[in-house]
């Protein structure tokens, strides 16, 4: 909708305020199209996704407890539709990454219990979609994302091996996914990400080998994507911290 593409621009303008104005507006518009065809199911999912592009803006101005509300408005919409109709892998999808946004959310509200329920129900939804179609590539990069939030989850419970375990299995996809297509910038960042988290847990269990060959690996992502993109200072400033991390744990 016309409403919502503003709102994108204006979100990629960094203009949040001026973005939630137009996803709210697209909302009541689409509200009142799924009053007059509560079984219009093309309308329905388009009710879900504005509610979470509202949520989205929400979370990122800090609107935590707002966020979390418009979020579970539009899962409980996709978890209708999914139940409806079980054979719809976009809706499987759409419920899936709507558990990980309201467990990123409980989370944040200290909500540790709750959030790693939500994740594992997205994450079972990601499972289950890879399962399907091992090729898709997106669903493989969705379960490596649910995998990293339960670590997560599981670490902010103090079960450090537990959320290694979780960070292991998002690393075995993402290098697969890598080696895929090594020119995927976005691919390449996430990998460090989970090299990060790895090498992180692997300290923490004093497993400082271990921990530094991640280090090592996650720095030399990062090295080749700064040598892709010069321009870019946060390829710089990624590589000063892989070498702070080193430095520390290899005194």
């Amino acid at each position: 909708m016309s409403c919502d593409n503003i709102g994108d621009a204006l979100l990629r303008q960094s203009d949040e305020a001026g973005a939630l104005d137009c996803y709210r507006k697209s909302l009541a518009i689409v509200e009142s199209l799924t009053i007059r065809d509560v079984s219009n199911a093309e309308w329905q999912r388009d009710l879900s996704a504005s509610y979470d592009r509202i949520g989205d803006v929400l979370a990122d101005q800090g609107y935590v407890t707002e966020a979390l509300e418009v979020y579970r408005k539009g899962l409980s919409i996709m978890d209708a539709l999914s139940r409806g109709d079980a054979a719809n892998v976009e809706w499987q999808r759409d419920l899936s990454v709507g558990y990980d946004g309201i467990g990123n959310m409980l989370a944040e509200q200290g909500d540790e219990s709750g959030a790693i329920d939500a994740y594992r129900k997205g994450l079972a939804i990601a499972e289950a979609l890879v399962k399907r179609d091992p090729s898709n590539m997106e669903w493989q990069r969705d379960l490596a994302v649910s995998y990293e939030h339960m670590g997560d989850g599981i670490w902010e419970q103090g079960d450090t091996t537990g959320a290694l375990d979780a960070y292991r299995n998002a690393l075995t996809i993402r290098e697969k996914l890598v080696d895929r297509d090594p020119t995927n910038t976005v691919w390449q960042y996430d990998l460090s990400v989970i090299l990060e988290r790895v090498g992180d847990a692997l300290a923490k269990l004093l497993d400082t080998p271990a921990a530094l060959q991640a280090y090592g690996k996650g720095r030399a992502v990062t090295e080749a994507l700064a040598a892709r993109e010069p321009n870019n200072p946060k390829w710089k400033t990624d590589i000063a911290d892989w070498s702070a991390k080193i430095e520390e744990l290899d005194r």
